[in-house]
């Protein structure tokens, strides 16, 4: 009898797997830059995100005057001066989770932005359930200190270690079932 309560507090454990946001924070992820297309990649970095700014001023050889900090949830973009994103077809950035991870992403949408910077929609964003891509292709960011920042939506995922424990209930249901149909079986 006591093998059927444990069995059944372990079934309803199980079955309230604890649910937890997904996002960046202490993952790898890699940051391309791609120009004149979405094919063409200028530069790529593979970024630990953590607090503080991942390519600070001068770490990008290509845009010395620009500064990108990835968090668990948003991508600010600085500047040291005034900017002008070439006009091609595509001009931007593409941040994608390493593989083998799930970050399951669900949505973008551009966050706070100063306000000298213009031609920058959300029609620039797009995603898929494991990277974003940013096409700033004639943006202009008017002087230094303005910024604008990207807001990435990430679906709920069960927390690891609720999974093991509904594996365990699931499995605790299984033997208990199993043991009634044996003792219905012994009893006829």
């Amino acid at each position: 009898m006591k093998f059927t309560h444990l069995a059944c507090a372990l079934a309803i454990a199980g079955t309230s797997a604890a649910i937890c946001q997904a996002g960046w924070l202490g993952q790898t992820v890699t940051a391309e830059w791609f120009v004149p297309d979405n094919v063409t990649v200028l530069e790529t970095h593979n970024l630990l995100v953590a607090p503080g700014t991942e390519l600070p001023f001068g770490s990008l050889p290509d845009g010395p005057t620009v500064a990108i900090d990835v968090s668990d949830a948003l991508v600010r973009f600085d500047f040291s001066a005034h900017a002008i994103w070439s006009p091609t077809l595509f001009n931007g950035w593409v941040f994608s989770h390493v593989p083998g991870a799930a970050p399951n992403i669900i949505g973008v949408t551009l966050g706070p932005m100063s306000p000298g910077v213009t031609g920058l929609t959300n029609a620039a964003l797009s995603f898929t359930s494991n990277s974003i891509s940013a096409n700033f292709s004639g943006v202009d960011v008017a002087a230094a200190g303005d910024f604008y920042t990207i807001k990435v939506q990430f679906g709920e995922t069960p927390e690891p270690s609720s999974l093991v424990l509904a594996a365990v209930g699931g499995s605790a249901l299984c033997i208990v079932a199993r043991r009634r149909a044996l003792r219905r079986r012994k009893a006829r």
